[in-house]
């Protein structure tokens, strides 16, 4: 990404997708048919993934569809995500990796899906290997020096965070109630419980806020904007389903609505209404501005926290 004026940021648009990524259209299937997926089988994958005998260099599994010349077919499949140096010691590929009980099982599962699809309902179902390398939270900064200013008003995507936190993103300005809220409801940040408490598994209400954060010289006497609402802890050891915390503005006309550089937020899609191949962006202080296309739902993943 090119380092813009800040006068620019609002001027962005999708169309600066690389074309490989403009070029996707959406798969046909219906999305609903992968979440049954995800319903069928997340329980005995999340066993799977956690028992000794799963390799440590799988990281997670997800249900998309099969790709082909860039474009995603109509043909799901549940996905193995595993670390980039996986297939140089997973010679004998997704059969080697997945138990035999359990290849079976997501056979039998992804034939009833393509059956009800329309597919061919005899195909053998696939079993994909995906090398993603590691996930982790980023604190390397980028190229993405408008957002790590001070910002007034705040927009989703600008820096921010607990005083004693290195740094992250906001993801998004709430309100209380917002069909008919009244005069004075209260307004909210939207971002993750690792960025906006100082410890995520034992978050404290009150907490302050700070904008821009940390690590883009934000300073706890100067810079609150707000304290610790409400969070989800991040629990060790258990399955967690979400990464958020809200902070209660000290003053609402401190943020404003939307994204910085890709505008309003007009609607919500339901995560059954999301088909593999959209096309997605992001706006972080840490990574700038990216694209993307899904391609998987449904996924578990494990995210290394440093605290295990």
């Amino acid at each position: 990404m090119t380092r813009r004026a800040p006068s620019d940021w609002d001027r962005l648009a999708l169309f600066e997708m690389p074309p490989e990524l403009a070029s996707v259209r959406p798969s046909a299937l219906d999305p609903s048919v992968l979440y049954d997926l995800h319903e069928a089988l997340h329980g005995v994958a999340l066993d799977w993934l956690r028992s000794p005998d799963c390799d440590p260099a799988i990281r997670g599994f997800g249900f998309g569809v099969r790709w082909a010349n860039g474009q995603p077919t109509n043909e799901p499949v549940f996905q193995v995500f595993a670390g980039a140096a996986a297939r140089r010691t997973w010679g004998a590929g997704p059969a080697g990796v997945i138990p035999p009980e359990f290849s079976s099982l997501v056979t039998l599962e992804v034939v009833r899906a393509a059956r009800e699809s329309g597919a061919d309902a005899g195909a053998e179902a696939p079993v994909d290997l995906d090398d993603t390398g590691e996930v982790v939270p980023l604190m390397v900064p980028v190229d993405a020096a408008q957002l790590r200013v001070r910002q007034r008003p705040l927009r989703g995507g600008c820096s921010l965070g607990h005083p004693d936190v290195t740094g992250g993103t906001l993801g998004v300005r709430v309100v209380e109630n917002v069909r008919g809220a009244p005069e004075g409801a209260a307004v909210y940040l939207l971002s993750n419980c690792h960025v906006l408490a100082a410890d995520p598994s034992r978050p404290r209400r009150g907490d302050p806020t700070i904008q821009p954060a940390a690590v883009d010289f934000g300073a706890r006497d100067r810079d609150v904007i707000g304290h610790l609402a409400d969070f989800e802890p991040l629990r060790v050891g258990f399955t967690n389903r979400m990464d958020a915390a809200l902070c209660a503005l000290d003053d609402p006309s401190v943020a404003a609505d939307g994204v910085a550089g890709l505008g309003g937020l007009r609607y919500w899609r339901a995560q059954r209404d999301t088909p593999i191949g959209l096309r997605v962006a992001k706006l972080g202080r840490t990574t700038g501005l990216t694209f993307g296309v899904v391609r998987s739902v449904g996924v578990t993943y494990k995210i290394d926290y440093k605290l295990g």
